[in-house]
């Protein structure tokens, strides 16, 4: 560490009181509620009786998710949610991501995931606590970090894959809802998500389940099994656990509703347009005109067969004749996979009373998703054709579109992912006196290669596209379309050549790993006897290497065979790569101060070390301040203020990624419009057209000199609440919480640039120079040599911290359990209700509530609540469980009442299970027992299989599913 940096960290630790202070007057008005609420309970409440401390109440001290200070309470300063193996189960779910999809709290969709066939995360399964957003959510197992998913989830932020942790290995799941940095440094914005382990086995358990959808057509399956055996010797305990699991692929031919285009459900079907050419385009006086539209007919209803792709002559009304093929059947469902995983854990206790321990988890997937067809659709220009004139030359402007099968070409176009996960953890724990010590070091490796059929981009031009006109006016690709194949008239209905397209096919690959390599060590206990309590304490000191490579195959990392090309190697395919690594130190301690004998305020802080490469945040310091108070046995208060900050996430530093997007150019359509005649004074901009633009972000190490680097997004989480034991069998729990976070990364808005760019070309006075310049750097220019209008040769955007968001929530909880003569009953509640979700896209910006905003809103659910009805008798035991996700926006635009949100969505799920002696139990488990299906949203097109909105209602169209399973112990 520098001068400076210890100069900063040293004023950073001085103003640590100043921090607190300020936090305390951040309180003062929940403090000051709570006071005044309970005066009265305060004034007539009895002393609490002194109890001796015992063996048995150190021995029922745990460490719960949020603190590192042991304690005999679980209910503590922080809320903190709990899911065990048993009732993961008893709610329905096989898989760990299954269990926290349905958490009140996960507010958030997901874009990819097993639903999702054709991205390059097609397993990755993500956490999205209070809509927050993929990564700000820390993931724990057993205390410790682990790597992330080797690809980047939407190619901009690192996520943890709950699919690679095996349901089998899970002894329960805690989730504390509240930021927590002081206490675990970055990514902790949101919460944390903590799966501990099972360990200290002493039986053995085989467990198999088997499941179908009930309305699929054949019935796909998925199976898995469990075989969980342990052993305890004299000085240690060893456990493993095997789990595999094999689920068929669905697609939507497995329900009737969904196998064919024509069930279109919001008016007439249309089949998809397997060949075509759409030929709607003329110049009127440099504008585009549509009122052409229409497709140009296959030359005999005889045609579409004789391509032998499962195409027939199909119309469509106002457009006309082309050769559809019914693609809706082929739309993934879920993924075909299988995957296995074994877990092992030991502990062996030294004769000094230190225990040695060690966990070791791998994990291994091979999936794969359908894809029926791999296409070519482009514009294309023949000035060998006289349909139009323009400067008084013939030529011809259509679209052509032509979809290969795996019906013609005879091979699978399938694309496959393989991914595995090794994460090692080993350590020693004890005692120091009357202090509590662990040290534990964590290797963490992930690996993903995924393998997708795509177009050789040299190929595509000699197959299909034939020799470029250079027409750099229109700023696109034109084509004569007179390959050896070709995309004119005469071919796009020809049957294909098996061989030639073959050739043109191949395997386009990427091969992924992260990695994480940490070392911690703890140590919690006593550090004095104070008139009302222990003053407890923990230290912490973490130091952690993070790496990952991104490498694309050398095709993706080839420039295109044409410089007016985009993309590489591959046809118009771009991708991302990267390499970079990040090391981190950090020191953080607690203490529990008990101020009364019903009051206690606990003290946090943490300095988080970086280094200079992979971001500007030098040393992060936060601070933190919660209060339990306890006015009576049963009742608890709890308030709370922590900073929180993440480090710019690893892909946004190094990684670089193109994409298309639609666009305006605005200084291209005023220079069309001078060069016909027109006059700045007569330019509107609403008359310009968008068009598709191919875009480049270049990593944040990558940014020009005269800005800075990414810095850290930072912010702050403040709640207040409390718990109720009303009475022995029931307890009722709410909290209100504030999460705010400042310096959103996000990357550069690329219609803001070419507005700001539109502004600095007309020097209209409306943005500063230093914009101007900025604006220059990332649209680079080229202008016709004929009619001097300019298109972008080269647009490039970057990551940078400009955003702010706050988001107001409602926690409520409740657990009730009554035992009868006919059985015990049990009912569990919980509701989360978003108040605000204020989000400022920069500085002096609108602040949009995405909560309500109808445009800008996305998809989170307003409120959530969940419930599990519980018996017990004898020995049976069943569940019924149910969540309710409240309205959330259609897919596009108001209905024709001008209503903007789909209704709520209700689904349940019941288990039973049956214990037929002491080894063996047979259950049921009914996956949405109703067979609800997701709201009706009319806004869909007849082409958005499978039209209804799968990233907010994942699985929905599977219906019912059921599942039977068997648990023998010996």
């Amino acid at each position: 560490m520098d001068i400076s940096r210890k100069q900063q960290t040293l004023n950073q630790t001085t103003n640590w009181g100043y921090h607190m202070i300020d936090s305390l007057k951040k309180f003062s008005p929940y403090l000051l509620s709570l006071l005044m609420v309970n005066a009265g309970s305060v004034a007539f409440a009895q002393e609490a009786e002194e109890e001796e401390a015992t063996n048995s109440d150190e021995e029922n001290k745990v460490t719960v998710t949020g603190s590192r200070i042991k304690r005999t309470d679980f209910e503590g300063a922080q809320p903190v949610i709990v899911i065990s193996s048993e009732e993961l189960a008893a709610r329905g779910a096989t898989t760990v991501f299954e269990a926290l999809k349905d958490l009140t709290q996960n507010q958030g969709f997901q874009f990819e995931g097993p639903e999702s066939g054709g991205s390059f995360g097609a397993e990755l399964q993500t956490f999205n606590l209070r809509g927050s957003g993929i990564g700000n959510t820390l993931i724990l197992i057993n205390g410790r970090r682990i790597t992330n998913y080797p690809a980047p989830y939407q190619s901009t932020s690192s996520a943890v894959n709950f699919g690679s942790i095996p349901a089998a290995a899970v002894d329960q799941i805690e989730i504390l809802a509240t930021g927590a940095s002081a206490i675990y440094g970055s990514d902790a914005v949101a919460g944390v998500v903590n799966i501990k382990l099972k360990r200290d086995m002493e039986e053995n358990v085989v467990n198999i389940l088997y499941g179908t959808p009930t309305e699929a057509k054949t019935n796909p399956g998925d199976t898995r099994l469990q075989f969980i055996t342990g052993n305890t010797f004299d000085n240690g305990n060893l456990t493993a656990i095997f789990e595999y699991q094999k689920r068929d692929p669905i697609l939507s031919g497995e329900f009737d509703e969904f196998d064919s285009d024509l069930d279109f459900p919001y008016g007439d079907g249309v089949l998809f347009r397997n060949n075509a050419i759409f030929d709607y385009w003329n110049i009127n006086g440099w504008a585009l005109d549509a009122t052409n539209d229409g497709y140009r007919p296959p030359p005999t209803e005889g045609t579409c067969a004789a391509l032998n792709n499962g195409s027939v002559y199909s119309f469509r009304e106002g457009r006309g004749n082309y050769c559809g093929r019914d693609d809706a059947a082929s739309t993934n469902f879920r993924n075909e996979s299988e995957r296995w995983s074994l877990t092992l854990s030991g502990n062996y206790t030294l004769d000094n009373d230190v225990e040695l321990f060690a966990d070791i988890m791998y994990y291994n997937n091979e999936s794969q998703a359908n894809r029926t067809g791999l296409g070519i659709t482009e514009d294309i220009i023949d000035f060998g054709a006289n349909r139009q004139t323009i400067f008084g030359i013939p030529w011809d402007w259509y679209t052509a579109r032509r979809i290969f099968t795996e019906q013609e070409l005879g091979r699978s176009l399938d694309q496959r992912f393989e991914d595995s996960a090794l994460n090692v953890s080993v350590g020693a724990r004890g005692t120091w006196g009357e202090q509590d010590w662990e040290m534990s070091f964590t290797q963490s490796d992930y690996e993903l290669n995924t393998f997708r059929p795509w177009w050789k981009a040299e190929k595509v031009i000699e197959t299909f596209l034939g020799d470029y006109q250079g027409v750099g006016f229109f700023g696109d690709n034109w084509w004569s379309g007179n390959g050896t194949f070709g995309l004119t008239d005469a071919d796009i209905y020809k049957p294909a050549d098996v061989a030639l397209i073959n050739d043109a096919i191949g395997e386009q690959q990427y091969g992924n790993e992260t990695s994480s390599s940490s070392l911690q060590f703890v140590m919690n206990g006593s550090l004095t006897e104070m008139e009302n309590g222990d003053l407890g304490y923990a230290l912490v000191f973490e130091y952690e290497k993070q790496d990952f490579t991104f490498n694309p195959d050398e095709r993706i990392q080839q420039a295109p065979p044409e410089d007016y090309l985009t993309g590489s190697g591959w046809w118009q395919l771009t991708g991302y790569d990267g390499v970079g690594d990040r090391e981190r130190y950090a020191l953080g301690g607690e203490l529990a101060v008990p101020l009364l004998e019903t009051l206690t305020v606990n003290l946090a802080g943490r300095v988080d070390s970086y280094d200079n490469t992979s971001s500007s945040i030098g040393t992060r310091f936060t601070p933190s301040i919660t209060m339990e108070w306890r006015p009576t046995d049963s009742i608890l208060f709890r308030a709370g203020y922590t900073e929180s900050f993440r480090a710019p996430d690893l892909n946004y530093v190094y990684t670089r990624t193109g994409f298309f997007t639609g666009t305006t150019d605005l200084v291209q359509c005023y220079e069309s419009w001078l060069a016909t005649g027109g006059t700045p004074e007569t330019f509107e901009r609403g008359d310009c057209t968008g068009s598709s633009s191919f875009v480049r972000r270049t990593p944040g190490t990558q940014l020009s000199d005269t800005e800075d680097a990414l810095k850290d997004e930072t912010g702050d989480t403040q709640w207040v609440g409390m718990s109720w034991d009303v009475m022995d069998n029931l307890q009722f729990t709410l909290d209100y919480s504030e999460m705010s976070l400042e310096d959103r990364v996000r990357t550069e808005s690329v219609n803001g640039l070419l507005r700001d760019e539109f502004e600095c070309f007309i020097d209209s006075g409306l943005v500063s120079q230093d914009r101007c310049d900025l604006v220059s750097t990332r649209i680079i220019r080229v202008s016709d040599p004929v009619t001097g209008v300019s298109f972008v040769d080269e647009f490039n955007v970057s990551p940078i911290n400009s955003a702010l968001e706050t988001i107001n929530s409602l926690d409520a909880r409740m657990f009730y359990r009554q035992e009868t003569d006919y059985g015990t009953f049990g009912l569990n509640l919980e509701w989360t209700h978003t108040l605000k979700h204020d989000y400022q896209l920069e500085a002096g910006g609108d602040i949009i509530d995405i909560r309500d905003d109808p445009i800008q809103g996305g998809w989170n659910f307003r409120s959530i609540v969940s419930a599990q009805l519980s018996y017990r008798y004898e020995d049976f035991t069943t569940t019924l469980s149910t969540v309710r996700r409240g309205s959330t926006t259609r897919w596009r635009g108001p209905n024709d009442e001008g209503a903007w949100r789909t209704s709520a969505f209700t689904t349940y799920n019941l288990t039973a299970s049956y214990f037929v002696n002491e080894q063996l139990t047979l259950s049921a488990r009914i996956i949405n027992l109703t067979s609800a299906d997701a709201p009706k949203d009319d806004s869909f097109l007849f082409f958005e299989y499978p039209w209804y909105n799968r990233f907010v209602y994942p699985a929905s169209a599977l219906g019912r599913q059921v599942y039977l399973e068997a648990t023998y112990e010996f």
